[in-house]
């Protein structure tokens, strides 16, 4: 069972060792998730997803030319999975040294082999891995 008090504890990077997939996606896309997949929604139509909100972190993954390069970081808990939604928010962004950052920090794998990762237009690969994970617990118990 999954622990959401001592989640909240952790860095953002133990966190990233427990979290399912990594989604990139701005603030209102994240919401615009919710309003369409979660069950506490009015305006859902789709899984009723059960979906409670967790915290985040603003992350220096680096600096160039002295300024630092800055990713906003929050978990949703999705079905009882950790699920990581991030945008880049400093002035300056370097996308490549985002990557090399999360490269370091962030390994998981779908059922298939594929990285856990996404963006917003493509939330139908997160809801089909926790519907893996959901039907591959149910037939092992």
């Amino acid at each position: 069972m999954f622990d959401r008090n001592a989640f909240s504890r952790l860095s953002a990077e133990d966190r990233l060792k427990q979290t399912v997939y990594l989604i990139e996606a701005s603030h209102f896309e994240q919401f615009t998730l919710w309003d369409r997949w979660a069950a506490g929604s009015k305006n859902c139509r789709r899984l009723h997803l059960k979906w409670e909100q967790s915290n985040g972190y603003l992350v220096t993954v680096g600096h160039l030319d002295k300024r630092p390069i800055v990713i906003s970081m929050s978990w949703d808990i999705i079905e009882d999975h950790p699920v990581c939604f991030w945008e880049p928010t400093s002035e300056l962004v370097d996308h490549k040294m985002i990557q090399n950052w999360f490269s370091k920090n962030y390994t998981a794998k779908t059922h298939d082999g594929r990285y856990a990762k996404t963006n917003a237009d493509n939330f139908h690969h997160v809801t089909d891995e926790l519907d893996h994970r959901k039907t591959s617990t149910a037939v092992a118990t």
